[in-house]
């Protein structure tokens, strides 16, 4: 379900940026920020990393889903969506 959050993530862009290819790449360059920031802060061990959340992690060291991860990137994706669903809508064809 995390990986929602960019895919998500890259539709709002879509309805806000134009270009064809210019909201993936933004998109992708975020996932590397993100990254970036994740590993200054102390790499994949935090528990509420979205990249420790994709990965697992918690569930191979402990047995337990990272349920409040999974909670946090589903609302995320969700209002992302909604977002660039009423854009979309709102556009003028």
């Amino acid at each position: 379900m995390t990986w929602a959050v960019f895919f998500s993530f890259a539709l709002l862009l879509s309805t806000v940026v134009s270009g064809v290819w210019l909201p993936a790449l933004i998109a992708l360059c975020a996932a590397f920020v993100l990254a970036a920031v994740d590993q200054l802060a102390g790499g994949l061990s935090a528990p509420y990393s979205i990249f420790a959340v994709m990965s697992g992690e918690t569930y191979f060291r402990t047995g337990a889903l990272p349920w409040a991860g999974l909670l946090a990137s589903g609302v995320a994706a969700a209002a992302m969506l909604s977002a660039g669903t009423w854009n979309f809508a709102r556009q003028d064809f």
